[in-house]
Protein backbone atom coordinates (compact mmCIF):
# COMPACT_ATOMS: atom_id res chain seq x y z
CA UNK A 1 0.00 0.00 0.00
CA UNK A 2 0.93 3.39 -0.64
CA UNK A 3 3.11 5.15 1.92
CA UNK A 4 3.74 2.00 3.76
CA UNK A 5 7.81 1.50 4.27
CA UNK A 6 7.87 -2.58 4.84
CA UNK A 7 9.35 -4.78 2.21
CA UNK A 8 6.79 -6.36 0.01
CA UNK A 9 6.50 -9.87 0.44
CA UNK A 10 7.35 -11.75 -2.74
CA UNK A 11 7.00 -14.89 -4.59
CA UNK A 12 3.98 -16.18 -3.25
CA UNK A 13 1.30 -13.73 -4.99
CA UNK A 14 1.38 -11.02 -1.58
CA UNK A 15 1.52 -7.38 -2.94
CA UNK A 16 1.70 -6.00 -0.24
CA UNK A 17 3.13 -5.92 3.66
CA UNK A 18 2.29 -8.39 6.37
CA UNK A 19 -0.03 -5.68 7.67
CA UNK A 20 -1.98 -4.85 4.58
CA UNK A 21 -1.98 -7.80 3.08
CA UNK A 22 -4.04 -9.22 5.94
CA UNK A 23 -6.52 -7.03 5.52
CA UNK A 24 -6.59 -7.68 1.44
CA UNK A 25 -7.73 -10.74 2.24
CA UNK A 26 -11.61 -11.20 1.14
CA UNK A 27 -12.89 -12.85 3.85
CA UNK A 28 -11.35 -9.98 6.45
CA UNK A 29 -14.19 -7.93 7.49
CA UNK A 30 -11.94 -4.34 6.23
CA UNK A 31 -12.03 -5.92 2.69
CA UNK A 32 -15.88 -6.57 2.76
CA UNK A 33 -16.12 -3.09 3.83
CA UNK A 34 -14.14 -1.45 1.32
CA UNK A 35 -16.40 -3.88 -1.13
CA UNK A 36 -19.45 -3.21 0.43
CA UNK A 37 -18.72 0.98 -0.10
CA UNK A 38 -17.77 0.37 -3.38
CA UNK A 39 -20.87 -1.61 -4.48
CA UNK A 40 -23.20 1.61 -3.30
CA UNK A 41 -20.90 3.68 -5.14
CA UNK A 42 -21.50 1.64 -8.59
CA UNK A 43 -25.15 1.26 -7.49
CA UNK A 44 -26.16 5.39 -7.08
CA UNK A 45 -24.01 5.88 -10.54
CA UNK A 46 -25.86 3.43 -12.16
CA UNK A 47 -29.57 3.64 -10.71
CA UNK A 48 -28.94 7.62 -10.40
CA UNK A 49 -26.25 8.79 -12.66
CA UNK A 50 -24.97 10.19 -9.61
CA UNK A 51 -20.54 9.76 -9.37
CA UNK A 52 -19.26 10.02 -6.17
CA UNK A 53 -17.49 13.42 -6.78
CA UNK A 54 -21.16 14.62 -7.67
CA UNK A 55 -22.64 13.04 -4.40
CA UNK A 56 -19.77 14.02 -2.11
CA UNK A 57 -20.40 17.74 -3.89
CA UNK A 58 -24.36 17.05 -2.59
CA UNK A 59 -23.57 16.03 0.84
CA UNK A 60 -21.13 19.53 1.06
CA UNK A 61 -24.25 21.83 -0.31
CA UNK A 62 -26.49 20.14 2.20
CA UNK A 63 -23.74 20.33 5.08
CA UNK A 64 -23.73 16.88 5.45
CA UNK A 65 -27.68 16.81 6.63
CA UNK A 66 -31.10 15.25 5.07
CA UNK A 67 -32.74 18.02 3.29
CA UNK A 68 -35.95 17.50 5.20
CA UNK A 69 -35.21 16.51 8.77
CA UNK A 70 -31.34 18.07 9.24
CA UNK A 71 -30.15 14.86 10.98
CA UNK A 72 -26.84 13.65 9.09
CA UNK A 73 -26.27 9.92 8.31
CA UNK A 74 -27.54 7.18 10.79
CA UNK A 75 -24.70 5.98 12.85
CA UNK A 76 -27.03 3.17 14.38
CA UNK A 77 -26.94 1.35 10.90
CA UNK A 78 -23.84 3.27 9.41
CA UNK A 79 -25.94 4.10 6.37
CA UNK A 80 -25.22 7.22 4.50
CA UNK A 81 -27.99 9.88 3.51
CA UNK A 82 -29.91 8.35 0.15
CA UNK A 83 -29.82 9.96 -3.35
CA UNK A 84 -33.76 11.55 -3.89
CA UNK A 85 -34.96 11.45 -7.41
CA UNK A 86 -38.63 12.21 -8.52
CA UNK A 87 -40.04 8.65 -9.72
CA UNK A 88 -41.71 10.16 -12.90
CA UNK A 89 -38.92 12.32 -14.43
CA UNK A 90 -35.84 10.01 -12.50
CA UNK A 91 -34.80 13.69 -11.81
CA UNK A 92 -32.24 13.83 -8.69
CA UNK A 93 -33.63 16.26 -5.69
CA UNK A 94 -30.80 15.95 -2.94
CA UNK A 95 -30.33 13.30 -0.24
CA UNK A 96 -32.27 12.08 2.55
CA UNK A 97 -32.29 10.74 5.45
CA UNK A 98 -32.92 6.73 5.67
CA UNK A 99 -36.49 7.72 7.39
CA UNK A 100 -37.51 10.68 5.15
CA UNK A 101 -36.95 8.87 1.92
CA UNK A 102 -39.49 6.23 2.24
CA UNK A 103 -41.86 8.99 4.17
CA UNK A 104 -41.89 10.82 0.39
CA UNK A 105 -41.97 7.02 -1.35
CA UNK A 106 -44.95 6.24 0.69
CA UNK A 107 -46.92 9.73 0.17
CA UNK A 108 -45.78 8.58 -3.48
CA UNK A 109 -44.62 12.15 -3.86
CA UNK A 110 -47.94 13.81 -3.24
CA UNK A 111 -48.15 17.02 -1.78
CA UNK A 112 -51.79 16.17 -1.38
CA UNK A 113 -51.10 13.25 1.07
CA UNK A 114 -48.44 15.01 2.78
CA UNK A 115 -50.50 18.15 3.86
CA UNK A 116 -53.01 15.92 5.02
CA UNK A 117 -50.30 14.19 7.09
CA UNK A 118 -49.74 17.25 8.59
CA UNK A 119 -53.45 18.43 9.14
CA UNK A 120 -54.23 15.03 10.62
CA UNK A 121 -50.99 15.66 13.34
CA UNK A 122 -51.37 19.23 14.16
CA UNK A 123 -55.36 18.40 14.67
CA UNK A 124 -54.76 15.29 16.94
CA UNK A 125 -52.15 16.97 18.82
CA UNK A 126 -54.65 19.76 19.24
CA UNK A 127 -56.66 17.05 21.24
CA UNK A 128 -54.95 17.13 24.36
CA UNK A 129 -57.43 15.26 26.63
CA UNK A 130 -57.63 12.10 24.04
CA UNK A 131 -54.14 12.16 24.00
CA UNK A 132 -52.85 12.74 27.34
CA UNK A 133 -54.75 9.58 28.41
CA UNK A 134 -53.06 7.18 25.63
CA UNK A 135 -49.56 8.91 26.73
CA UNK A 136 -50.28 8.05 30.33
CA UNK A 137 -51.01 4.46 29.50
CA UNK A 138 -47.71 4.80 26.94
CA UNK A 139 -45.17 5.65 29.50
CA UNK A 140 -46.18 2.67 31.97
CA UNK A 141 -45.30 0.26 29.46
CA UNK A 142 -41.75 1.55 28.59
Amino acid sequence: MTGCEEPKLRGRGHRYCADHNAGAAKSSAAYKERARVREGRRKRERQFGVSHDKFLAMLDTQGGLCAICGNGEDSRDNRSLSVDHDHTTGIVRGLLCNRCNPMLGYARDSVAVLQAAITYLTTYSAQRGYNAEYDSRRSMCS
